[in-house]
């Protein structure tokens, strides 16, 4: 961020009205907050990801100088800041959408809690800290990859969404378009259960549930599918 003096130097300002500026009561303060909004780095989609972090789920961030990854086809973000495990965001949704009136029931696990019941020596490597991913955002499983299985994709080395990902975009999902994702076919996430079985989740509009099961990690059904993600 630019030193507020050339900000002022800038636009002209000589010492006087600039000190001026400075002593004027409340003045200074609105003008560095101005000035921070205006000359800080910050993406165009990062204030809103802010009020979803801060409404859904209690926590403040702060997205300012934070690279947003880009690549064609990939026009959604998200950040996971690294403060809650899987059970802990679940936990937070679903106290936020009941009261906003969009689901009625609590998620279904296929193992609880989820956290600990992932197969760690199998996650794909993320970034340490807050990262931000880029990825496809649509309602249902990415289309270049319906009936893609999890072999399939990590054989081609490609990352998609882990199940804290995927509780990030899908939360920001409904927050925002108010739509759920996957009611018809499941996202196949890159973890696996302890037993060896796939993570997958979905919307199951006849329970008004979400649900986060298990499935076969060479499943090819043609509903069904990964998301992708781009780190950068």
């Amino acid at each position: 961020m630019r030193n507020i003096g050339a900000w002022y130097d800038e636009m002209g300002f000589t010492s006087l009205p600039a000190q001026n500026l400075n002593e004027a009561t409340g003045l200074k303060d609105a003008v560095q907050a101005l000035f921070k909004k205006f000359s800080s780095n910050k993406h165009q989609v990062a204030e809103e990801i802010e009020t979803y972090f801060r409404e859904v789920y209690g926590y403040t961030i702060d997205l300012a100088g934070v690279s947003f990854p880009e690549k064609e086809g990939m026009p959604a973000y998200m950040v996971n800041p690294r403060m809650l495990n899987v059970d802990e965001i679940i936990a937070r949704k679903e106290k936020y959408f009941k009261r906003r009136g969009d689901i009625k029931n609590s998620w279904y696990k296929y193992r609880d809690p989820i956290a600990s019941n992932i197969d760690q020596s199998v996650e794909q490597p993320r970034p340490a800290g807050l990262y931000v991913i880029a990825h496809v955002g649509d309602d249902e499983p990415d289309a270049k990859h319906i009936g893609e299985s999890y072999d399939q994709a990590t054989s081609q080395e490609i990352k998609f969404l882990n199940p804290e990902e995927y509780e990030y975009v899908s939360g920001f999902h409904l927050w925002k378009y108010k739509r759920f994702m996957d009611s018809k076919g499941w996202t196949r996430l890159s973890s696996l259960w302890s037993d060896g079985a796939l993570v997958v989740a979905c919307w199951r509009p006849s329970r008004r549930q979400f649900g986060v099961s298990d499935g076969r990690r060479a499943s090819c059904d043609s509903g069904d599918g990964i998301r992708e993600l781009f780190l950068g």
